[in-house]
């Protein structure tokens, strides 16, 4: 027995201090990326959705000859992808494509140039994206129709995207279908106003939902909120969230339940500043905007995301000309007060455009020139936003990467992005395990542990065996 623990004692040495000091040394804990549209064609602008075990990304592609809509799945966890799947059939030059999926049905909405204008367009799987329906108008108007959203809520798929009237008037419309997809409703149109209407975002709590866009009807750019309480059959009024005289822009929104928050870009103080408003009853009135960074320099470009009573920021705050950070804040009393901000990249480079996500941590992630060209870089806080880990480079591609999506599932962190030259882009993925492999040294704490306890129990086992054993 002795000898037993001596040798578990040996492979501990060789094989965890090894794997100490690799980690320490490349502490990444992401896998290697993985390109998964690897075609000779301009591969952009990729969105992910994970549902169990199955991993979908969606992106356009310009390898048939024009910009198209396509779609690969792994049902590994991401380890292995399936071969692409053209959604958009080549109807008309495809772009901004969104996605959701319940179950083994995913839903595909985008934009395409197919009767002379952009219209909106439809395609749904039943099986798990294997195959897909035949897209279907569900815009169907005379103007350019562009940046969908969807959202799907049992048999329930609800759309909003920004209409243009005008060339100088632009409104956002909405459409669902209460039977999967089949049919849907005309669209209505939500905002409804002279000016330029635009951005707009969506999000839903039961079976409220709650759209937000920028409009600059009343003269200088505003943040609304429109909100139905029946599942999209009916509207109310937009209400003006940021009502002040300078440019409000680029809403998101999130809610739970009754509460719902926004966060926008307003230069009210003289700089862009973040602001965040809540409504405690279901967007019917708003409290007084909140300052979240309140600095000198020029913050824009928020994220949000919400659990339980903490709400959590995170925006591109302009150091200098040249240099750029992301920054986030937090508040515990369901945005009351936020906490001064803290700077996660903190590097002389051009750092931005982040996406911030929790599932007991928080997860921060961004793109950075700080290593010579754009990387996917991210950073996690375990101790509820008070600290952050120095930032790991996933993507650590020689070309510039961008516009990435990440999705936390259960242990997991999914990325995806775009890497490449001009007009030569791949979509590239990556995942991470929570806990191994994890990105810092309690991988191999785990992974010591978990050696140790073997050997332990083997060692217990070994005479056991030789007692019972009949020779």
């Amino acid at each position: 027995m002795n000898g037993i623990l001596v040798l578990g004692l040996v492979v501990m040495l060789i094989v965890v201090l090894p794997n100490l000091r690799s980690i320490e040394a490349v502490p990444s804990g992401f896998s290697n990326p993985l390109n998964i549209s690897s075609n000779l064609g301009d591969s952009i602008l990729p969105q992910m959705a994970v549902s169990g075990n199955d991993v979908y990304v969606l992106w356009n592609d310009n390898s048939t000859g024009k910009y198209g809509v396509f779609l690969t799945k792994s049902t590994d966890g991401g380890t292995n992808f399936g071969t692409p799947v053209n959604i958009s059939k080549n109807i008309g030059s495809s772009g901004s494509s969104q996605f959701a999926v319940s179950g083994n049905d995913v839903y595909i909405v985008w934009q395409a140039k197919d009767t002379g204008k952009y219209q909106i367009l439809f395609a749904k799987s039943t099986d798990g994206g294997v195959t897909f329906t035949t897209p279907v108008n569900i815009s169907n108007n005379s103007g350019d129709s562009s940046y969908p959203k969807v959202l799907v809520s049992q048999n329930n798929i609800y759309v909003t995207w920004a209409f243009t009237v005008t060339n100088k008037d632009y409104d956002i419309l909405f459409s669902k279908s209460a039977d999967g997809g089949a049919t849907f409703t005309t669209p209505v149109n939500l905002s409804n106003t002279v000016g330029d209407t635009g951005l707009p975002q969506m999000t839903m709590s039961g079976n409220n939902i709650y759209i937000t866009w920028e409009n600059n009807g009343p003269g200088n750019f505003d943040v609304f909120v429109a909100k139905s309480t029946d599942s999209g059959n009916t509207f109310s009024a937009a209400v003006n969230v940021s009502k002040d005289p300078k440019q409000s822009g680029a809403p998101q929104i999130v809610a739970s339940g009754n509460e719902v928050y926004v966060v926008w870009m307003d230069n009210t103080p003289g700089n862009f500043d973040i602001f965040v408003a809540k409504s405690t009853d279901s967007a019917s009135t708003f409290g007084t905007p909140v300052n979240v960074s309140n600095n000198a320099g020029d913050s824009g470009y928020p994220q949000i995301a919400l659990s339980e009573n903490n709400v959590y920021v995170a925006w591109t705050d302009t150091i200098s000309k040249s240099n750029y950070d992301v920054l986030f804040a937090k508040s515990t009393d369901g945005g009351a007060t936020f906490t001064t901000p803290v700077n996660i990249s903190k590097n002389v480079g051009a750092s931005g455009w982040a996406q911030v996500a929790v599932s007991r941590n928080i997860y921060v992630i961004w793109e950075d020139n700080n290593p010579g060209n754009y990387d996917i870089l991210i950073s996690k806080s375990t101790d509820g936003g008070v600290t952050f880990t120095t930032p790991v480079n996933i993507s650590n591609t020689p070309n510039d990467s961008n516009f990435k999506q990440m999705v936390l599932s259960d242990n997991n962190v999914y990325v995806v992005w775009q890497d490449g030259a001009p007009n030569q882009h791949e979509i590239l993925f990556a995942k991470s395990t929570t806990f191994v492999p994890e990105f810092g040294t309690l991988s191999s704490l785990v992974l010591l542990v978990a050696i140790l306890t073997t050997i332990t129990l083997f060692a217990k086992t070994i005479p056991r065996l030789k007692m019972n054993s009949v020779f």
